[in-house]
């Protein structure tokens, strides 16, 4: 089985290409993010930087339990034979997104103090899920797109923030993977994503 970490920009074509994976591939293992999961408006939340912070914390520590589940999960010789397990994003994206997005000016001393050491367990959990976990990352390119307004948990700004997004994760995760772990790919560019899959 290979397990895959699908990253990338927000609206990138990530969630799409996994269904379209799953389609194909029904006994394919897909790991959702784990915010979809909560009825929040994200932009509101980030407008908070405190509650911000505490929400990154329970959604990054959940997703790196997931993550190590689901080699768990793998010793199972049945679920070996299934051909892909798809996460959406990798812990390199949730490093980002607790990087640009928590504001550190408006912390306590006491509140840094805390944001670095977290900060330290989400860096030395992505090495480990890097090394151990995944078999490559996808790298999706942004989609250009005209507006986000009904989609909660997208960022209102998106259409301002997706370049920087997608910059920012393809540097960290250049910077922290072996390069033959890396695939960067668009899906306004695939004409048919399965038969790309196979050839990866």
């Amino acid at each position: 089985m290979k397990i895959i970490a699908v990253s990338g920009a927000s609206f990138s074509g990530k969630t799409t290409f996994m269904e379209k994976v799953k389609e194909v591939f029904p006994q394919t293992i897909t790991v959702t993010e784990c915010i979809r999961e909560r009825n929040i408006n994200i932009s509101e939340l980030r407008s908070d930087s405190k509650k911000y912070f505490i929400f990154q914390k329970e959604v990054i520590r959940e997703k790196i339990k997931t993550e190590k589940d689901i080699i768990k999960f793998l010793v199972d010789s049945s679920n070996v034979r299934r051909k892909y397990c798809l996460i959406d994003r990798s812990l390199i994206d949730s490093m980002f997104y607790l990087t640009f997005y928590c504001d550190k000016n408006s912390m306590t001393q006491e509140d840094m103090k805390e944001y670095s050491e977290f900060w330290n367990e989400v860096f030395i959990s992505a090495k480990y899920a890097i090394d151990n976990i995944y078999d490559k990352i996808f790298l999706f390119k942004p989609i250009k797109f005209e507006n986000n307004e009904n989609d909660l948990f997208r960022d209102n700004r998106l259409k301002q923030s997706q370049e920087v997004e997608w910059n920012m994760i393809r540097m960290m995760t250049y910077g922290l993977c072996p390069i033959n772990k890396i695939v960067e790919l668009s899906v306004e560019k695939i004409d048919n994503p399965i038969e790309w899959l196979l050839n990866q």
